[in-house]
């Protein structure tokens, strides 16, 4: 909703569900604290209400209610904008002030206005100033003026001046100071009133001068904390008798424990938040009570993401050429329970021999593998990697001793001869295709044509490149139906040429033409799971059992008899008994199917002449007598 600043904004929703249903409201993100944004919030089993009266711009955002229950959580959101008036606008006046003589008065107020108005603060008709007793605050559009130590002759009328170009805006509210004495009878009266307030020995007549409210000398304060590091909200209190404390997160009342530990030094309460998680994050309360009355202050405590562990180990290189050198590393050894393996990132930077810096050659790397590129002859490098989350990177991995190019030394003066070339490229529309020729170690300017015109580099469309400084690619960032059939590849120089013809090919995905069965045998026997696929290129047959990847052993054996595929199991035992899952992969996708192998401890005695309509069906055909197996779905 889009209301004007001084208006009221309700936000309502209806609800169906359990009883027990706690609901909280949310502004941008973080708790709702009604003393701060002037609101009042309503539940009465189906209708959640949140009043706001009279709003100010800062109030605009995004306002979820959260339904939380034991077990699940439900929110809903919505938007407010609180356009600001011109002219300087009270939309939240000060409030009429009744304190303890000693004790702290704190007025506030809120100001629209565009532009921003300029508060001045008036007593009677004396302009307030900064002392030590008196402090004035600015955060936003909120206002405050706050005297330490009141007395009678600070009591009296004050009021807060807005003034911008377009107008000015006055507020005035009244400081009464009262007598301690008087503000005991008047809260002794309303001690019955006040529930788990515990039963302290009895006060004489001259100690009842004493008795004083229970008040935050030093509130909690907004804390930041990296997770999994250690943190401490704090306040110094004070009142007579003293006043016992009681923490609440997020509403709900805390004890004291390993975690949250609570500490009290004298006048000073701490609460030690060891190893802080995100749940640890959230609006805290400290609630101070004695005889005379009860105080409350919040604080917010924030958790800031990990940072994660760095790869283990140093990169390996993998692969060196004339033009690239290729690295991979170890994912973390260790992961912090709140981040998402699959999620991370990783950042490889390049240092060259005789430079203090580091540079980054890639980052938001996905997979634990990198080719660097544009590297320089004759320059030897160190690598390193680190992890990062999207927000915060790792500390460095170690890095790799120093590598550097391959040199071949000088190029021949020779005519080009290729030396490697495929014959068929299998290709998968709207995918990537990389083809790639190796020539003899000479200069040459390679062309690539199709139908005999030339193929242009193009980002993203073809891009030509020399991954090594003997090979030649060709990349074509999208296939698409023009592309299928001949290339024609001629690499020539000043000493002559050489050419290559080689084929294109669209992939055709697997497809299982039959699929393996289940199988019963007896232990110490022979079976054979057996699957025909078909697919061009031939797919590479993965086989799985309890989804665990098998490796040929003296149990298991694979046996290929184009276009049939089969798991050997030799000499049975109990524990081969299972789900069995033969995967078929190839560039244009991957197909699966299953079947299950029970392993019979003894063989079954001579069968019962009565047989069951069950075991009579299963005799009688096998499934793919009757189906044809089109895709397994389940």
């Amino acid at each position: 909703m889009a209301v004007k600043a001084g208006e009221s904004a309700i936000f309502e929703c209806h609800i169906t569900g359990p009883q027990d249903v706690e609901v909280d409201w949310l502004s941008n993100g973080k708790l709702i604290q009604p003393a701060l944004l002037n609101c009042k919030m309503h539940f009465d089993g189906k209708r959640c209400r949140l009043m706001l009266n009279s709003v100010h711009e800062d109030d605009s955002g995004t306002y979820t209610c959260k339904l939380s229950t034991a077990k699940e959580e439900l929110t809903s959101s919505a938007n407010l904008r609180v356009t600001p008036s011109r002219e300087p606008l009270f939309t939240r006046k000060l409030d009429i002030l009744e304190v303890i003589e000693g004790r702290t008065a704190r007025f506030d107020c809120k100001v629209s206005g565009s532009p921003a108005p300029r508060v001045t603060w008036m007593h009677f008709e004396r302009r307030v100033e900064e002392n030590d007793n008196i402090r004035i605050l600015q955060e936003g559009g909120r206002h405050s003026l706050i005297i330490s130590h009141i007395s009678s002759d600070t009591e009296g009328f004050y009021t807060a001046s807005a003034q911008n170009i377009y107008g000015k805006s006055e507020c005035t509210a009244e400081l009464y100071v009262q007598e301690s004495r008087a503000a005991i009878s008047s809260h002794m009266a309303k001690l019955e009133k006040m529930p788990s307030i515990p039963e302290e020995p009895e006060v004489l007549e001259n100690e009842l001068e004493r008795r004083t409210m229970p008040d935050f000398v030093k509130p909690l304060a907004d804390v930041e904390v990296i997770e999994g590091k250690e943190t401490m909200l704090k306040c110094k209190v004070s009142g007579l008798p003293y006043p016992t404390i009681a923490w609440y997160h997020n509403g709900k009342r805390i004890e004291s424990s390993e975690e949250r530990k609570m500490i009290q030094h004298r006048d000073v309460h701490s609460l030690v938040i060891r190893g802080a998680c995100h749940a640890h994050g959230g609006v805290y309360k400290a609630v101070i009570s004695n005889k005379v009355g009860k105080s409350a202050c919040y604080a917010h405590l924030y958790v800031t993401d990990i940072v994660p562990d760095p790869p283990d180990g140093p990169p390996v290189i993998d692969a060196i050429t004339g033009k690239t050198i290729t690295l991979s590393w170890k994912r973390p050894k260790r992961l912090d329970p709140s981040l998402d393996a699959s999620s991370l990132l990783f950042m490889v930077q390049q240092q060259p021999l005789g430079s203090i810096q580091w540079s980054v050659a890639a980052s938001n790397l996905k997979e634990t593998n990198y080719t660097v590129p544009s590297l320089s002859k004759g320059v030897r490098y160190a690598f390193r990697v680190l992890t990062s989350t999207g927000k915060t990177l790792s500390k460095p991995s170690p890095s790799t001793d120093l590598v550097q190019l391959l040199d071949r030394g000088p190029y021949l003066r020779k005519a080009p001869v290729i030396l490697d070339k495929p014959d068929i490229v299998f290709v998968v529309e709207s995918q990537p295709a990389n083809i790639t020729i190796t020539l003899n170690h000479v200069h040459a300017v390679v062309n690539w044509k199709r139908r005999g015109v030339a193929l242009v580099s193009r980002p993203g469309t073809y891009e030509m490149s020399m991954p090594d400084d003997d090979q030649h690619a060709l990349r074509i960032q999208r296939v698409r139906n023009s592309d299928i059939g001949q290339l024609v590849v001629t690499a020539s120089n000043q000493f002559g040429s050489d050419l290559c013809t080689l084929q294109l090919a669209m992939a055709v995905p697997p497809k299982f033409e039959s699929i393996m069965e289940d199988v019963d045998v007896h232990v110490g026997e022979t079976s054979r799971l057996a699957v025909v696929v078909e697919g061009k290129p031939d797919p590479d047959i993965l086989w799985f059992k309890d989804n665990l990847l098998l490796s040929e052993s003296s149990h298991f054996t694979f046996v290929y008899d184009d276009p049939e595929y089969s798991l050997v199991i030799l000499s049975a035992k109990l524990e081969h008994s299972g789900v069995y899952t033969c995967t078929a992969k190839n560039v244009a996708g991957s197909v699966s199917c299953k079947a299950e192998l029970t392993v019979h401890t003894e063989r079954k005695a001579a069968a019962e002449p009565v047989e069951d309509e069950g075991t009579i069906l299963r005799k009688m055909r096998r499934l793919t007598d009757y189906y044809d197996v089109h895709k397994e779905i389940g």
